[in-house]
């Protein structure tokens, strides 16, 4: 298994020249991911680091090769997060 891309690898996938200057980091920021063709290509491009950060999570957890029990872990620790709120406001009334 390959290492996780870094940000300065992960930048270009989004469109983003690490080499390039402050003003067209910028410009791609706030300028051009409004004309993207969609909402998802929008965040995509509006939001580069938060974008790389759940994409080195989607890898730690497993990445394409075990989705089933990645997902099934995420949506267990959710559930078991809510019921355990739902329970702690009960015992607080």
């Amino acid at each position: 298994m390959s290492a996780p891309p870094t940000f300065d690898a992960f930048l270009p996938r989004r469109g983003y020249d690490p080499a390039g200057t402050p003003d067209a980091l910028l410009r791609r920021l706030f300028v051009e991911s409004w004309r993207e063709p969609g909402f998802h290509r929008f965040w995509q491009v509006w939001n580069p680091m938060y974008g790389w950060v759940l994409y080195r999570l989607y890898l730690a957890l497993g990445g394409a090769g075990s989705r089933r029990s990645s997902c099934s872990w995420a949506a267990g620790s959710c559930c078991t997060t809510s019921r355990w709120a739902s329970r702690w406001d009960n015992c607080r009334s």
